[in-house]
């Protein structure tokens, strides 16, 4: 994999290992240990086993874009979770900058006829539908518009690389998937949940990496690994635990020295 810490700055490429973690209050509530290198891939068997584990996942599911892709948005859909995923053109359209004027989102799909109208004003007509497949050999469906003669050379040049005339694919289940999500991302909830997930899941990986020290695995094997990060989430499990009751017996005391004050303050007056 390549790694964000690379001092020479080149590149290489490192063995390790991908971690993913469920978190609650900072609590790690599950892990998996991955070889792909890519977090598209490895939502679906992250959430598998957390289910298996407390039998109901969360209402929502709250993550970057790293994990968007057609299969995650579907598998959240089957079972009818939030989906607060952002895929990977989000920031542009929320901040509403213009796309470039060849870019898919700029042709208007005229719906009565099952057809694209270019920037230009040509007719893009739907041709044929091509089964494709992404990542974990996942089969989506792209439909793909056509029009055959481009009356504007100079306009064509631009739109097309190639020599033949512009060739639009349309993955229609996907965009609707990033219709709802857009929506969602827009909303009051979202910008709580996005914020939660950042102090929350992001905090437990500083806690281990920087005040850890931990930030390279001594084992190797994926047996070997999956105990040596297992033994490192019930020592942070613990040390949250701990600071947690610490934090309750302070305020404890707290409150029974302000009641105490409060009593002696009242026999003064009287």
């Amino acid at each position: 994999m390549r790694m964000k810490e690379d001092y020479m700055k080149n590149g290489h490429l490192k063995l390790g290992y991908n971690i993913q973690i469920g978190t609650k209050n900072q609590f790690i509530l599950e892990y998996t240990i991955h070889q792909e290198p890519s977090d598209s891939t490895i939502l679906i068997p992250h959430l598998n086993p957390l289910e298996s584990q407390i039998e109901k996942l969360s209402k929502n599911i709250i993550a970057d874009a790293g994990y968007r892709n057609h299969e995650n948005y579907s598998y959240l859909k089957e079972k009818e979770l939030g989906t607060y995923v952002k895929y990977n053109t989000w920031f542009r359209d929320i901040k509403g900058k213009k796309t470039k004027i060849w870019n898919k989102n700029s042709f208007i799909y005229g719906s009565k006829i099952d057809e694209y109208i270019c920037p230009n004003g040509e007719r893009l007509t739907y041709q044929y539908t091509k089964k494709q497949k992404i990542e974990n050999e996942y089969l989506q469906e792209i439909k793909y518009y056509k029009y055959d003669n481009c009356y504007d050379y100079m306009m064509k040049s631009k739109c097309s690389r190639g020599q033949f005339s512009r060739l639009l694919g349309v993955n229609e289940p996907l965009e609707e998937y990033k219709r709802i999500a857009r929506v969602n991302l827009c909303s009051e909830k979202s910008t709580k949940l996005r914020k939660r997930r950042c102090a929350d899941v992001e905090a437990v990986f500083g806690l281990i990496k920087g005040n850890g020290a931990f930030r390279r695995f001594l084992l190797r094997a994926m047996e070997k690994v999956n105990i040596e990060w297992g033994l490192i989430s019930i020592a942070h499990n613990l040390k949250r635990l701990s600071k947690m009751i610490s934090s309750l017996v302070k305020l404890k005391e707290f409150l029974l020295n302000l009641l105490k004050t409060y009593i002696k303050k009242k026999k003064v007056l009287k």
